[in-house]
C-alpha cells in the first residue's frame, strides 16, 4: 500500500513516499507505482527546487529564478484527472492556501471519482465568518 505525500517543505510521516515537487509526483506516478493514499499541496516552490540553490543556500532570496512558476497541486490534481490517474482513496489536501485547498477539493469533486463526497472540506476564512455573523446579525433586528 503506497502513500503519496506531496510537499515542498512539510516532512512526510512515517510510511508515506515524500514527493519534493509535482514533476516528481508525475515521475513517481508515470513509472507505474500506484498509490491508495494522497495527501497533497498547494504551493510548491518553498524549499529549494534546483541543486545550485540547495548549494547556495538562495531558496530565500532566489538569483537564479527557479522558484518561478512552479507547478501547483492543482496542476498535480489536474493531470491526475486528465489521466485518470486517481487514487482509491480520494486524496486528501493539507495545504494551507484556503483558495488553493478549496481549487482542489472542488476539481477532485468534480472530476474525481468519489461522487462529490469531500472528507476535508475548506475551512471557513475569517471573511467567510464575518459575513455569515453581519447575516445573524441582521436577523435578529
Amino acid at each position: 500500500m503506497n502513500k503519496l505525500w506531496l510537499d515542498d517543505v512539510r516532512i512526510a510521516p512515517a510510511g508515506w513516499i515524500w514527493a519534493h515537487s509535482v514533476d516528481e509526483a508525475k515521475k513517481l506516478m508515470s513509472s507505474g507505482v500506484r498509490f491508495d493514499e494522497m495527501s497533497l499541496d498547494h504551493d510548491m516552490g518553498l524549499g529549494p527546487p534546483c541543486s545550485e540553490c540547495a548549494n547556495r543556500g538562495c531558496y530565500q532570496d532566489c538569483k537564479c529564478h527557479c522558484h518561478d512558476n512552479l507547478p501547483t497541486g492543482y496542476d498535480f490534481v489536474k493531470w491526475m484527472g486528465e489521466n485518470n490517474l486517481w487514487p482509491p482513496k480520494r486524496p486528501n489536501v493539507h495545504s494551507m492556501n484556503p483558495a488553493g485547498k478549496q481549487n482542489m477539493d472542488e476539481y477532485i469533486n468534480r472530476y474525481g471519482p468519489y461522487g462529490g463526497v469531500s472528507t476535508n472540506p475548506t475551512p471557513k476564512t475569517q471573511a467567510d465568518i464575518a459575513d455569515r455573523q453581519e447575516l445573524i446579525d441582521e436577523g435578529k433586528s
